[in-house]
Parts: structure tokens; C-alpha cells; sequence
């Protein structure tokens, strides 16, 4: 995927005879620019942090686990507070129910962190730079660099996570129905743990595929907008309906359990966000307009500083370490 044009000239990174290199979509891209100079340079998209500076950047409040498949997966430091919390509300059934209480919460966001590494798959092979995946106690969220704005793009990626969590749920439908396991009524917190499985990842598919922004079904809504609608419309058309939703969820919460207040607020902060980034994107390209032609040179020194249109990148991919 070729690169956004618009760069400033970063830091000098050695030389390689005939070309000049700049990062591309993904974190470890690098793309090959004909008619560069002698000395290889990197170049750095404006507001655009590549790589280990941009994962540096966002790591502040939060502990490393793991890193698959070249992502990193990281723990908010709020998480331990929940484990404390149920090991606290279990204390008194005994060191068994704490045990099995843990269990079921590293199960739980297991199935979120397979949910957020299908967004960030698909996301990386849309042209994304993926940061990391962070786990907080309402959920899973993955930071990403640089998205996609075509709405098909933005559709496969928010699509993916939903359909991965039906996806576990089938499979651990099907295991229960095997053994022989009661799947039905509904269950979370008893039971057979496959019906617990199922009924938790039909529970994360179906609650993200609401049309609230920045969740997945608000994405997915805001793809469909945009095929009649410029992306700061469709943007605030979706981030409206999601405050509306997220109002909703606080109000219920109030009355039905305290953590959809909290993921109320996260939905209507992050609508309100969304919907800001957009209108600015919007003024910034209309502001920007494109460069006027440069004055024709009147002397051979001139002409020498007369720059050169960028040639078209293309986009190769390394393979993360």
C-alpha cells in the first residue's frame, strides 16, 4: 500500500547505495524509493510515530505479558485492582471458589484477547501499523498508529472481532454438545464451562455489534455511512446514535449493574473523540489545499534547487522479528 506522500525529512539512518528508505504501512515495513539519493535517510510522515517510538509512547500505565505474533500485549495497571476486588468479594466461600473465580476471569479475557488479535490481523494486512493490544477491566482495546480510512477497510477490521467471538462461541457450543454438557438455559457463572464459553463469547460478538462508536458495530455502521456521506458526516451521524446508545447504557446501569456505566462513558467519550478527530482531519485537508507550482528558475543554481515531484513508493514487507 503505497505510502501518504506528505513527509518530513527525519533523521539520517546510514546509506545504501541508490535508494532511499521510509517506513510503510506496517511497523517493520520499509518501501524502496527510485531516484533517491546516495545516502539512505528516513523519512517520517508528519504526526506519525513508527515503531519502537511509537510503542514507547503508549506503554505509560500499563504491564508488559506477552507478544504474539509480533504484537504486543500489555495489562492496564486499573486490571489488578479488579483481581483484587474478586478475590475480595470470594474470600469467604473458601480458597476454591477464589481459585475458580480467577480462572474464569483469565478465561474471559483470553476470548477478549483472540477477539482484539483478529482486529489487529486483519488491520496489519489493511495497511495498519499496530501498536499493541491493551487489556483493561472493561474490556480489550487495540492501538493502531495509522487506520485505513476506506470504508471497506475499516469494515473488514471491525467486522472481524464480532465474527472471531461467534466464532469461539460455535466451537465451544459444539464441544458441550459432544460431552454431553447441559448448553442451555444461558449461563455465565455456573455450569458446564463449555456453556459458559459459548454464552460469554455470544455475549461479547453480539454486545460489540452495537452501533456505538468506537466499538465494532459503530464502525461498522459508520463503513456503511460513509458509501453516501464524507467520512466527518458519517463519523458524526454514528458518534450521534452511539451517545444516544451510551446515555442509555448509564442510565441502566444505574439501575442494573454498575460496569455498563463505565463502558457508557467509555462509549461516549470515545464517540465524542471520533467525532472530533474527524471534523479536524476535515479542516486540516481543506485547509492544506494542494502546493502551487513553483516558480520557474532563472539561474543553473536555482534549477538545481528546484525540488523534484516524489516518486510513487511501493509498499514491501518484512516479516517482524
Amino acid at each position: 500500500m503505497p505510502v501518504d506522500r506528505s513527509r518530513r525529512r527525519g533523521t539520517e539512518i546510514g546509506s545504501e547505495t541508490g535508494r532511499r528508505l521510509v517506513f510503510g504501512p506496517a511497523t517493520r515495513d520499509v518501501v524502496p524509493c527510485d531516484g533517491g539519493r546516495r545516502t539512505g535517510m528516513l523519512l517520517i510522515e508528519p504526526r506519525r510515530e513508527v515503531g519502537a517510538m511509537a510503542e514507547k509512547r503508549n506503554t505509560s500505565g500499563s504491564i508488559p505479558l506477552a507478544r504474539v505474533g509480533g504484537i504486543a500485549v500489555r495489562m492496564h495497571w486499573t486490571f489488578l485492582v479488579l483481581v483484587l476486588v474478586v478475590v475480595w468479594a470470594t474470600m469467604g466461600a473458601g480458597a476454591a471458589a477464589v481459585v475458580t473465580s480467577l480462572v474464569w476471569i483469565v478465561a474471559i479475557f483470553a476470548s477478549v484477547l483472540i477477539h482484539e488479535y483478529a482486529h489487529c490481523v486483519v488491520a496489519r494486512r489493511r495497511g495498519a501499523v499496530v501498536v499493541d493490544i491493551l487489556l483493561l477491566p472493561i474490556g480489550g482495546l487495540s492501538r493502531l498508529e495509522k487506520v485505513p480510512e476506506r470504508p471497506d477497510d475499516e469494515l473488514a477490521i471491525a467486522v472481524v472481532g464480532p465474527l472471531t467471538s461467534l466464532g469461539l462461541a460455535a466451537v465451544a457450543m459444539v464441544g458441550g454438545l459432544l460431552v454431553g454438557a447441559h448448553m442451555w438455559p444461558p449461563t455465565l457463572f455456573a455450569g458446564s464451562w463449555f456453556a459458559r464459553l459459548a454464552w460469554l463469547n455470544i455475549l461479547l460478538g453480539a454486545f460489540n455489534l452495537l452501533p456505538a462508536l468506537p466499538m465494532d458495530g459503530g464502525r461498522v455502521l459508520r463503513a456503511a455511512l460513509e458509501r453516501r456521506e464524507d467520512r466527518a458526516t458519517a463519523t458524526h451521524q454514528a458518534g450521534t446514535i452511539a451517545r444516544v446508545l451510551a446515555t442509555v447504557m448509564i442510565v441502566g446501569g444505574l439501575f442494573y449493574d454498575f460496569w455498563l456505566v463505565l463502558i457508557g462513558i467509555f462509549v461516549y467519550l470515545g464517540a465524542t473523540a471520533e467525532e472530533q478527530a474527524a471534523m479536524m482531519e476535515r479542516d486540516t485537508s481543506a485547509g492544506r489545499g494542494r502546493p502551487g507550482p513553483h516558480p520557474p528558475p532563472t539561474s543553473d543554481r536555482d534549477r538545481s534547487r528546484t525540488p523534484r515531484p516524489p516518486a510513487s513508493p511501493r509498499a514491501t514487507h518484512l516479516s517482524d522479528r
